[in-house]
């Protein structure tokens, strides 16, 4: 299978993914991984990097499409994502899964809440989506 084949494979199961065919613990573990990663989040966003981005972004200007976490601001959702990535992983206290090895929540979250949140999805979307992130995360990580 080439690489074409691969992400196109990773792409149909995500999308196929659906929130009434997870198990109960899957909703409960994400749900987990959310309040963690809004945790760390917002105890990282005081950090100096996030405040330097948050700055920057804010001078660049744009739409103000999302959130940022600690921050009455607003900001394009891309610029948003990244200064809520940043604000996530700034202590280092972000979920670890050993089949990566890696931070899944805080690579998948900041953009998938600013989309989130641009589209006006709904709670039930956001853990879909999620799930499906963390687990292709995961498969491709355990897979290298």
């Amino acid at each position: 299978m080439d690489v074409t084949n691969l992400t196109q494979v990773l792409a149909r199961q995500s999308a196929a993914l659906e929130y009434d065919a997870m198990p109960a613990e899957a909703h409960e573990l994400a749900r987990q991984c959310v309040l963690d990663y809004f945790g760390v989040a917002l105890a990282g966003a005081g950090d100096q990097l996030v405040r330097l981005l948050l700055d920057e972004l804010a001078e660049a200007g744009g739409a103000p499409q999302a959130s940022v976490i600690g921050r009455q601001t607003r900001l394009p959702a891309v610029a948003a994502a990244l200064v809520n990535g940043a604000a996530g992983h700034a202590l280092d206290y972000d979920d670890v899964n050993m089949a990566m090895p890696g931070h899944p929540s805080v690579a998948i979250l900041p953009g998938l809440l600013a989309l989130a949140e641009l589209r006006r999805s709904s709670g039930r979307e956001v853990i879909t989506a999620f799930v499906a992130g963390y687990e292709t995360a995961c498969r491709i990580g355990a897979a290298l």
